[in-house]
């Protein structure tokens, strides 16, 4: 009977990040090249098109997976997922990028040719969802020497096809594990020590990374690929809390005082917002601290019937260089 080749069942395929020598489990890897292209009407003799504007050329790589917690058993390059890949990408991009070098206090990236664009966390009962958006102007990955031979470089992350691997002098991980779910997970809204729990039952939380890339071409540089200019980033997001009515006079947008700067104290959510899977120590511990302060933009105090009344706060942070995730 017909069966069909391996190589077209992903499962087979993993990829390893030779920029920081470690393996990346991932959900779904979708890399896309666009060309900017569009279609020019001229007085022309007819209305079809016999012109195109033609413009950059770049390619964009989505990646989603949840968050997991491993045990591995070979030494030598680590088994990371999404949670982890985002966090590398995130400290590079906060920090000056010379000739490909992060200049921050974060490992140097040797030659760096893609940007973190984007991403976003969402946390809930069933666990940790991580995605996130990279441009560059070349592919992420590759999986034979024809793909290096055709942009002439290696890309960043090398897509293994394992059962290639196995006669060959690839050191393959052994692990096993499973998902982080809600009893990992510490999310601490209003405290960078989150150890006596939440002051508040949190039922899901949602956090955006937002990154300002724009694109600059010049004159003379005979290239459709653009100079990326990282401009900033900002960090916000949203929190639905169990919060018991009689409450409901801590959840509110406190004003300004004229002529200075009003936060409230101790109040939660105008805190560092926290976010830990595991214990520190733990060999898969993760944490992500958004800065030290945040400000509310929403809040959404809801009563339904046959449901638990809860409070929704839309944040924004102050995310700079204290913000960080590991």
């Amino acid at each position: 009977m017909p069966i069909l080749d391996p190589k077209f069942i992903s499962n087979w395929y993993t990829f390893y990040d030779n920029v920081n020598n470690v393996y990346r489990i991932m959900e779904d890897w979708n890399e896309r090249q666009t060309q900017d292209v569009k279609p020019i009407k001229m007085l022309q003799g007819d209305i079809g098109t016999r012109l195109m504007d033609v413009g950059g050329i770049k390619w964009q790589t989505d990646i989603k997976s949840k968050a997991f917690i491993v045990e591995q058993y070979t030494v030598g390059p680590a088994v990371t997922d999404a949670f982890d890949l985002l966090a590398d990408s995130f400290n590079v991009i906060r920090n000056p990028i010379v000739n490909g070098y992060s200049t921050g206090p974060v490992s140097a990236y040797s030659g760096l040719e893609y940007i973190l664009s984007g991403g976003n966390i969402n946390i809930n009962q069933g666990g940790v969802d991580v995605n996130m958006t990279f441009v560059s102007g070349k592919p992420m990955s590759y999986g034979t020497q024809a793909e290096i031979d055709q942009f002439n470089y290696t890309p960043p992350f090398q897509r293994i096809y394992i059962p290639n691997a196995y006669a060959g002098s690839t050191t393959l991980p052994n692990f096993i594990g499973r998902l982080a779910r809600f009893y990992d997970i510490r999310l601490g809204i209003g405290s960078t020590d989150i150890n006596y729990e939440n002051s508040y039952p949190i039922i899901d939380a949602d956090i955006k990374f937002q990154v300002e890339v724009d694109e600059n071409f010049f004159i003379g540089y005979q290239s459709q690929i653009p100079f990326f200019g990282i401009k900033g980033y900002s960090i916000e997001g949203t929190a639905k809390i169990a919060v018991n009515p009689d409450l409901y006079p801590e959840w509110v947008i406190d004003g300004q005082s004229v002529g200075s700067f009003t936060a409230v104290e101790n109040n939660y959510i105008n805190q560092a917002v926290t976010l830990q899977i595991g214990y520190p120590g733990q060999a898969s511990y993760k944490e992500l601290l958004l800065g030290d302060q945040s400000m509310r933009a929403t809040i959404n105090r809801q009563l339904s019937s046959n449901s638990i009344s809860t409070v929704t706060v839309d944040f924004k942070t102050f995310a700079r260089a204290t913000s960080y995730v590991s």
